[in-house]
């Protein structure tokens, strides 16, 4: 599937979505805070760019690598969390259930 640049002319972007834009013949990632011309490239606030693309999908390896890394999170907290206040057992095995679902499905 290939993507299209898209005129700023044609369309914006949806507000607080990280894009590539495209500016003075260089590519940038930025996100529009405030339709037309509120962009922030690295957190710092830039002109307009003259079109932008939905950035591509994340390579699987980081998908895995950020659900191994929300399961570590997720075991830390729940730990904690039943140390202090009692049962997060229950929304650990949730959380734990929903990450095995996310990794199946990459399995596919």
């Amino acid at each position: 599937m290939t993507q299209e640049w898209v005129s700023v002319k044609e369309r914006l972007p949806p507000t607080d979505e990280t894009v590539l834009v495209y500016i003075d013949g260089q590519q940038f990632s930025a996100y529009l805070l405030m339709a037309p011309s509120t962009w922030y490239y690295s957190g710092t606030r830039g002109p307009a760019p003259s079109h932008w693309m939905p950035l591509p999908p994340p390579p699987e390896d980081a998908v895995r690598t950020a659900l191994h890394m929300a399961k570590l999170a997720f075991h830390d907290y729940a730990m904690g969390y039943d140390h202090k206040y009692g049962n997060a057992n229950e929304h650990y095995e949730d959380a734990i259930a929903a990450i095995a679902l996310a990794e199946k499905e990459l399995d596919k």
